[in-house]
């Protein structure tokens, strides 16, 4: 049980991977997106091979580590530079007495930092856009049915008074 744990995935795990909900990871499995193995049933659940996602370009082989292994160290935080997601206070405290070319070296880091954010958040500012707008046309779709509904009742009333 141990080795199927780590080398099958369920729709459930997928989803929490991808963030995304577990009706789309079905989806994927219904259009063959994902391929299942045949002994799979639907009642039970899928147990899909790792690999076979990491082949397919599903799962990155470091999507999977980091969901399996969540307290691992990231390799690519262990070294002196840090990543996007650091803290800026954190990294100003650690250089607090830099000189010279440190001092450089701070400023353009800080600087890598400072436009990352910004880059995210101008996608984030514009995804609220598109969600706006997506409940602007959502809300006029429904406000159209709800009048055709009306109409619809009208008309029936209508015809039941002819009757």
């Amino acid at each position: 049980m141990e080795e199927k744990a780590k080398s099958y995935l369920s729709v459930k795990d997928i989803a929490r991977i991808k963030s995304r909900h577990e009706e789309t990871i079905r989806r994927w499995i219904n259009t063959n997106k994902i391929e299942v193995p045949k002994f799979n049933s639907k009642k039970e659940g899928y147990s899909i091979p790792i690999e076979s996602l990491i082949q397919s370009g599903i799962l990155t082989k470091e999507e999977v580590d980091r969901y399996l292994h969540p307290n691992a160290s990231d390799p690519r935080t262990s070294g002196k530079e840090p990543d996007s997601s650091s803290d800026w206070r954190s990294l100003i405290k650690e250089k607090e007495s830099a000189q010279g070319e440190d001092l450089l070296l701070l400023i353009t880091e800080l600087n890598r930092i400072a436009a990352e954010y910004s880059r995210k958040k101008k996608q984030a500012e514009e995804q609220i856009l598109q969600l706006k707008n997506q409940i602007v046309e959502l809300e006029f779709q429904a406000s159209s049915l709800e009048s055709e509904n009306r109409q619809i009742q009208d008309h029936i009333t209508f015809l039941r008074g002819r009757l």
